[in-house]
């Protein structure tokens, strides 16, 4: 899963928001397995986000994330002044389950288009054996696998230096 932090700068892995004490995660959760593919979802869109020796870096999270920047951060502060206004958590759209619902749209809609296909094209081979030049998606299972989790934050540990792996959340 990537964890979602909105407000201040944008990174892969350690991309996260703390409202109150809660934690929103986007991504793919491991556990599930790729019908086609002796791999889980997770391990899948990993692999595909960074790239390997044969498959180039497509980080579809990230860059679909930053897509919608201005509509999350608007999302993120509308949430946070009724927060504030009604003094409860919010519901609906702007809680932090729709925020969720939102970004899981954002990342099947950015996928689903043209982005990669422009600027990094399957390889000739690819298309060839996939029957498609569409990068990214081959049976869809992956895509529509693409969820959210809130979840309860922790006491706050102190800072420690972190490499942008592909750690699995």
């Amino acid at each position: 899963m990537v964890k979602i932090r909105v407000g201040g700068g944008f990174d892969v892995q350690k991309i996260h928001r703390f409202v109150r004490n809660d934690e929103l995660l986007v991504g793919y959760p491991d556990g599930i397995e790729h019908p086609k593919a002796a791999v889980q979802m997770s391990e899948l869109a990993r692999k595909l986000h960074f790239g390997d020796s044969v498959i180039p870096a497509r980080p579809f999270l990230y860059d679909s994330i930053i897509s919608v920047r201005n509509d999350l951060n608007r999302r993120i502060r509308e949430m946070h002044a009724r927060s504030i206004k009604e003094n409860r958590e919010p519901r609906g759209e702007y809680s932090l389950e729709g925020i969720g619902a939102f970004l899981v749209g954002a990342i099947q809609k950015f996928v689903r288009g043209s982005y990669y296909k422009n600027t990094v094209p399957n390889a000739p081979m690819t298309i060839r054996i996939k029957g498609s030049d569409t990068p990214l998606i081959d049976t869809g299972q992956m895509i529509n696998s693409t969820t959210y989790i809130t979840r309860k934050k922790g006491p706050k540990l102190p800072k420690r230096k972190i490499e942008i792996s592909g750690e699995s959340r």
